[in-house]
């Protein structure tokens, strides 16, 4: 069974989607309870699921920000919530969400002091309370920083150069992971499966460019000590042929 956070991690990646699990045979007749959790957009419905995993106000210890209309960032940072124990919300690129800020507020511990710090990558002792940005400036603008400092709130903002890069810096934040897995960077649907799984097994989930492996993920996974790596999806396999493959027949399979 997963942990609750672990399924916020399963809920958040596909969120506003649902599956019913058909009974496998005719004395099977009942289905499994389902519950939708929705807002009237993408934002909305980052809120709704921080407001069901975290009903009680100011009791997450961090909050994961990503940009809301693309999906790598948030794909390879669901498992950095599960770690540290935050939900993970959406914003507009250009400027924090008032409703995300809205949230951000209820569900952090109240800000100790007027201004908070910001820190570019993770640091050794990292500020408590954090809201973790991910992504450079061109996926978040540099004044959602600026907005969270004002209210109070520490910052940690995580990015390389590019979404690869990216995924590594989220990487480095969750330790020396001794499982990876491998997914395209450049369609949602290997690596919205793969995030689940990492999360459980408290790995990271790192972006290839197609069946090209990027430098920077080469030179960190050159740089782990034996991990377990597991390329998913056919374009991750093809990426690295030496990896253990979890591949079917479609994004499905």
């Amino acid at each position: 069974m997963f942990t609750p956070v672990v399924r916020r991690v399963i809920v958040a990646a596909v969120a506003g989607v649902t599956t019913i699990g058909l009974a496998a045979g005719p004395a099977a007749a009942a289905t499994k309870p389902v519950t939708r959790l929705a807002g009237t957009d993408r934002i909305g419905t980052s809120i709704a699921i921080s407001t069901h995993e975290f009903p009680t106000a100011h009791t997450a210890k961090n909050v994961i920000l990503t940009a809301a209309f693309t999906f790598a960032d948030a794909m390879s940072a669901g498992p950095l919530g599960k770690q540290l124990d935050a939900p993970l919300l959406l914003t507009s690129p250009t400027s924090l969400s008032s409703a995300t800020l809205t949230e951000i507020k209820r569900v952090m511990p109240a800000p100790s002091t007027t201004t908070g710090t910001t820190t570019s990558g993770c640091a050794t002792t990292p500020p408590a309370n954090a809201v973790y940005v991910i992504g450079g400036n061109a996926a978040i603008a540099a004044s959602v920083n600026t907005t969270l400092i004002a209210a109070g709130f520490n910052v940690v903002r995580l990015a390389g150069t590019d979404r690869f890069g990216t995924s590594v810096a989220v990487a480095q934040c969750e330790g020396s992971p001794t499982t990876v897995f491998l997914a395209t960077g450049e369609i949602f649907a290997d690596a919205l499966a793969a995030g689940p799984a990492a999360a459980s097994k408290g790995g990271s989930v790192l972006l290839t460019a197609g069946p090209v492996l990027p430098s920077s993920v080469k030179t960190y996974l050159a740089g782990l000590s034996s991990p377990t790596v597991y390329a998913v999806g056919q374009a991750a396999h093809l990426a690295d042929p030496s990896a253990t493959p979890i591949v079917g027949g479609d994004r499905f399979a």
